[in-house]
């Protein structure tokens, strides 16, 4: 996504970002619901390694001046960020 943004290619970079954050939301949503039950349930791996890229993504996105999904992706770490607070730094 990165390079694509960078050669100026906007709808291959979006395409990209979107399809993974469907698959980011996904396992973060997962990893929330454990979290409702149990929190040694949850991967942190996963929820750390999510979040990192979630915050490139909106970095990437920013800097290509994609502002609409840098923005959702950031209202999105935002709110996974207040999900998985319990745990966050835990490791």
């Amino acid at each position: 996504m990165q390079i694509a943004y960078q050669l100026n290619d906007t709808a291959l970079g979006n395409k990209f970002v979107n399809n993974i954050d469907k698959f980011l939301v996904d396992q973060l949503d997962y990893n929330a619901y454990l979290l409702k039950d149990d929190m040694n349930r949850v991967n942190q791996r996963d929820v750390q390694i999510s979040m990192q890229v979630l915050n490139g993504m909106a970095e990437y996105a920013k800097t290509a001046k994609q502002t609409a999904i840098s923005n959702k992706l950031e209202a999105q770490l935002k709110d996974y960020a207040t999900k998985f607070a319990p745990i966050i730094g835990q490791q």
